[in-house]
């Protein structure tokens, strides 16, 4: 099965930040957009290794995510008026696509190749033109934008192929079920049966966890039992930076205090 399953096809993300206010004129859903209705040839499209010749004429599949809409006034996204959000789409599996023979994984080295670089333009400017299509424009209060690309999704998690949805879907059940044929050995994540995405990895754990234990956590858990005393949650200190730790700036601080630590007590003789 290991030897047989494809990857599913790759995800490009823009991530923006407006100084406008966006998220009133808009329900707070996500919103998708299909250029045409021949999604079927969309899709074959890309799985033939490229991207498909209608996203010059008519913009690529767009999924656009605001999150400044799903968690308002949180200070962690952006300015007070400002609007966080992201727009999504697909990519053909591969690395010739974006001018390059191998990956990150395996040491390549892409971020600065010209033709990387000029797809990854082209294949933006189309996404930022669909969701002006559907928010209307925006493209003058843009005062933050990069675009993440399967080639980054597979340099920080090291996702084979860098997609970010696991093995495919396909009635074969190229899925792995959470217990193994290897006694001890269990499977959890985006490529196991539960699915991708936040809420398939997060249900995909707890299944794993309840065949690791035989209990039912997942019943458990629907049922409203209360599975861990909240009192042994730590609160995040005053100062804490969601983005900074992400980044390992508090890693590094404490590593450092560490090593001061030992250096004082060096220098005391203890």
């Amino acid at each position: 099965r290991a030897e047989e399953g494809v990857m599913a096809i790759g995800l490009i993300v823009t991530y923006l930040v407006v100084d406008i206010d966006l998220t009133q004129d808009h329900a707070n859903t996500n919103m998708l957009y299909f250029p045409d209705s021949d999604i079927g040839g969309y899709y074959d499209e890309l799985e033939a290794g490229r991207f498909p010749s209608i996203i010059d004429e008519k913009g690529p599949f767009t999924f656009i995510a605001m999150a400044s809409r799903k968690d308002p006034g949180q200070p962690h996204l952006c300015p007070p008026g400002y609007t966080n959000f992201q727009i999504m789409t697909m990519a053909p599996r591969g690395y010739s696509v974006w001018g390059v023979d191998e990956g990150p994984a395996e040491g390549a080295k892409y971020r600065l190749n010209s033709d990387y670089r000029g797809r990854k333009e082209w294949i933006t400017e189309r996404m930022i033109e669909t969701a002006e299509k559907i928010l209307g424009p925006f493209r003058d209060h843009i005062v933050h934008q990069e675009t993440a690309t399967p080639l980054t999704q597979e340099r920080y998690t090291l996702s084979t192929g860098g997609t970010s949805y696991g093995l495919r879907f396909n009635p074969g059940q190229e899925r792995a079920p959470y217990r193994s044929e290897i006694e001890g050995l269990y499977f959890v994540g985006a490529s196991t049966v539960s699915g991708h995405g936040i809420g398939g990895a997060m249900v995909g754990g707890l299944l794993c966890a309840g065949e690791i234990l035989n209990r039912p956590l997942i019943m458990e858990v629907m049922t409203g039992q209360q599975l861990v005393d909240p009192a042994s949650i730590p609160e995040d200190p005053p100062d804490f930076d969601p983005y900074e730790f992400s980044r390992g700036a508090a890693l590094r601080m404490r590593r450092q205090e560490g090593r001061m630590r030992r250096a004082e007590r060096a220098a005391a003789g203890t």
